[in-house]
């Protein structure tokens, strides 16, 4: 659609949905006038910023016109006619289905999930008078029957080439209607309730639907899930002659053809940016913050796609968003229906996890659904392990590198300005910047879900046990280290690193879930590599100089606070600066207490790392030689400058200081430590009479089971709180970390007894206990629900995906 037609098909939507009733035209009317705009509208142009003022006027006189109801009941019979016959609609019903969700979109947003208001605007019957059915029955409202109607369309209407279309749009309009969810907060309240979300929850058809999209979920998943035909283009990139003459002429390559697989986190190049905050010189030293947009902001967009990959997407969108609605908070029957599911009805698991782990790192949605699988449904995880253990491995191996790509990224948001709000998203430019910016803002969701998916099937000992047996398929992070490496390998290098961005970050919450992962992984690992063992060291390193760092700048604040404190007495002046010294020093002593806090945790796992003589995990010993002046010598210098906190860092570091030491003197002893692998050998050696010795000097190293992850308590916390266990709060403060010694997320009959047996014994023929295990606390939707709407905010990167907002600050949905 050019701009002429554009501003064409504008002003006649604002006339024909403003007019008084005389002036309105009829449906057959309006219905030729939308067919004639059909490829503009469907074509794949995200209308965001088209729709925005017909939106707004045709909501200034909703009430006296009753437009929108009449456009809505228009949606409802054009896909009833469909369901009636399926293969005899023509062009203009997928077009007006496409007008209905785009202003419908704008329509939430204005009413700001006021369910009163937004119902007042579905059912003012304004000038266009009441029509009654036929049979004499009451008049179904609005929103119910447009639900009833969609669902019905699904549920009955094929998918295939002839009806992709009409299926896109439907699904569109099905996802915008729950799109409420982002105009308000997390808590269920009745003046701000999801309108339409609930009439799908209470609907007869819910069931039905939802084996639809599961089933629409597996077979997007398939390679035979490739039909490029319809295809739908952003804005520009449309066939034509000119476009034509362009490729020919011009170096320019062709359009990109988006793909199931393409990568969710984006790898464009960007450029450094001021906040306007700061370069207006605003907001004090605080507010320079350093803020990224793309270099070429039109990079960031995927030109076209097949609309049955967006059908693919839209389904497994909205099949999430009903499975999380108020999860925690209530009843869900979606929730109940996909956790009641069999397997082969209405499909199989593993296909189910096949699909799962062909799209995850295209579409990280589907970490919700992977985890409604795995927390709440009963036979899940014990159907693909007896079935296709590789399987899940192979998911899981996924799931980690989006982690790593996620934890990789260090770009900030930077700030929109009002002009740059008000750019028309037409543009691929503008609309590529926007995207940038909601992809970024969603990768600490990302961060926070997949350590908790982690920390979930960490529990297992079964899945630890594959986890650290099964080398890594394809293409990965550790590949130029070791092409054989283990996923567990690569598990505990993303877990590292995802603890140093916490610890860089300050971020507690996101170390707390991330490191509890690391210690009940760390006892199945066998045969470390170097790298490995370099990234956990690095960890341990990173975790000690920011508490040597933050020991040293409170020492420098205590003191200037005293000396301030000191000179205003003196002269009888302001307490304003002593007032801020103390502030500091107090925040200074808050961020020293977290770091020793989750260097406890981090030790465990290191030390877990190092617990038996069969494991082969000497390069780990060999690494910690290479960093003992980090920490003994360090450690020691601050304890003797009397630093804060030194005392128990160097009590939490006493086995693993004892170890190097003993390393040393046995390196020491031997003639025979000439080389790297001569070294190797004998720590090999070493590790092995340390193990012929007695498994109570190993036990002993371990330390305390229980340690406070949640930031309730130094080393004089009681007894009894770190023998409960506390809160890890990631996300919110859905979770809780608890000690578990039989925890596992497997029901007695899970797994083959032999797999079993062997899952529970060590390497040396110990038992290995699991510490932290997973629980869920209510009202769970306060963290998942902000998941997947983030994790959707982006999807306009594709033609055809919406765009919900121009700013995610714009949502209530997300705190500030």
């Amino acid at each position: 659609m050019g701009a002429a037609l554009r501003k064409e098909a504008s002003e006649y939507f604002t006339a024909a949905l403003t007019s008084d009733a005389a002036a309105a035209p009829g449906e057959s009317e309006f219905l030729e006038k939308v067919k004639q705009y059909e490829r503009g509208l469907c074509g794949g142009s995200e209308l965001y910023g088209v729709a925005e003022p017909i939106a707004a006027a045709v909501m200034s006189k909703a009430a006296e016109t009753g437009s929108v109801r009449w456009l809505l009941r228009l949606c409802s019979e054009a896909m009833r006619r469909c369901v009636e016959a399926p293969y005899g609609v023509d062009a203009s019903t997928p077009a007006v289905l496409h007008l209905a969700e785009v202003l419908l979109r704008h329509i939430l947003r204005l009413t700001k999930g006021q369910s009163a208001q937004l119902i007042g605007v579905l059912e003012a019957v304004g000038a266009r008078g009441e029509t009654a059915p036929s049979n004499g029955a009451p008049c179904e409202d609005t929103a119910a029957l447009l639900c009833r109607m969609a669902f019905s369309f699904l549920v009955s209407v094929p998918l295939d080439s002839a009806t992709v279309a009409t299926h896109l749009e439907v699904l569109r309009l099905l996802l915008t209607m729950t799109s409420s969810a982002l105009h308000h907060g997390t808590d269920f309240q009745e003046d701000t309730m999801d309108l339409f979300t609930e009439l799908m929850m209470s609907s007869p058809l819910l069931g039905d639907c939802l084996a639809v999209l599961l089933q629409t979920v597996v077979l997007w998943g398939k390679p035979s899930w490739t039909a490029q035909s319809p295809a739908l283009y952003h804005e520009g990139h449309q066939p034509s002659f000119l476009n034509l003459f362009n490729i020919f002429s011009t170096t320019v390559s062709a359009p990109r053809l988006a793909s199931g697989k393409a990568a969710y986190v984006l790898d464009v190049p960007s450029s450094t940016t001021v906040n306007s905050a700061a370069a207006s010189g605003a907001g004090g030293p605080s507010a320079l913050k350093a803020g990224a947009l793309p270099k070429d902001p039109a990079a960031v967009l995927v030109n076209s796609c097949s609309c049955w990959e967006q059908v693919g997407r839209h389904a497994t969108a909205l099949l999430c968003v009903l499975v999380v609605h108020q999860k925690g908070g209530g009843r869900n029957p979606a929730l109940e229906y996909v956790t009641a599911t069999r397997d082969g009805s209405p499909v199989s698991f593993v296909a189910l996890l096949s699909a799962i782990r062909c799209q995850l790192t295209s579409f990280p949605e589907l970490s919700i659904l992977l985890y409604v699988l795995l927390h709440d449904h009963y036979e899940f995880l014990h159907t693909v392990l007896t079935e296709d253990a590789a399987l899940l491995v192979s998911t899981l191996q996924q799931l980690l590198e989006i982690t790593n790509k996620t934890c990789r990224v260090t770009t900030r948001l930077a700030t929109t300005t009002a002009a740059d709000a008000a750019d028309d998203v037409l543009q691929n430019a503008v609309l590529g910047r926007i995207i940038f910016q909601l992809r970024i803002f969603s990768y600490p969701f990302i961060n926070f879900m997949s350590s908790t998916l982690l920390l979930l099937v960490s529990q297992d000992r079964v899945v630890n046990r594959l986890l650290c047996n099964t080398p890594c398929l394809g293409r990965h992070v550790l590949e130029r280290y070791d092409a054989s490496a283990s996923v567990g390998a690569l598990a505990v290098v993303v877990l590292s690193r995802g603890i140093i961005k916490g610890l860089n970050e300050r971020n507690e919450a996101l170390i707390a879930v991330f490191a509890p992962c690391l210690v009940n992984l760390a006892p199945f690992l066998h045969d470390m590599d170097t790298y490995t063992a370099q990234r956990v060291c690095a960890l341990l390193t990173t975790a000690l100089k920011k508490i040597h760092r933050a020991s040293a700048l409170l020492t420098e604040c205590t003191a200037a606070a005293a000396a301030t404190t000191t000179a205003e007495g003196q002269t009888g002046g302001s307490i304003t600066a002593a007032a801020t010294s103390a502030e500091d020093a107090q925040a200074l002593e808050q961020i020293l207490a977290m770091y020793v806090r989750q260097l406890r945790i981090i030790l465990e796992g290191v030390e877990a790392l190092l617990r038996g003589a069969d494991r082969r995990n000497e390069h780990l010993i060999y690494e910690l030689l290479y960093v003992r002046s980090c920490i003994i010598d360090d450690v020691d210098a601050a304890v003797d400058a009397q630093r804060p906190y030194a005392q128990p860092t160097k009590q939490l570091l006493a086995n693993l200081a004892e170890m190097i030491k003993n390393c040393e003197a046995d390196i020491a002893s031997s003639n025979q430590a000439q080389s790297p692998q001569e070294i190797l050998a004998i720590l090999r050696r070493g590790q092995q009479q340390q193990q012929q010795h007695g498994q109570s000097q190993s036990s002993s190293i371990s330390g305390s089971n229980g340690k406070d992850v949640s930031g309730g308590g130094d080393d004089d916390a009681s007894n009894d709180d770190r023998r409960n266990g506390n809160s890890c709060g990631g996300g919110g403060g859905h979770k809780d970390v608890s000690l578990s010694r039989a925890g596992s997320l497997m029901s007695a009959p899970a797994v083959e007894a032999s797999i079993a047996a062997d899952a529970m014994a060590g390497p040396d023929g110990a038992s290995v206990d699991l510490v932290y295990s997973y629980e869920e606390l209510p009202h769970s939707y306060d963290f998942f629900g902000p998941f997947v709407w983030a994790t959707l905010l982006s999807a306009g990167q594709l033609p055809g995906g919406a765009l919900w907002c121009r700013r995610s600050n714009e949502l209530p949905l997300f705190p500030h």
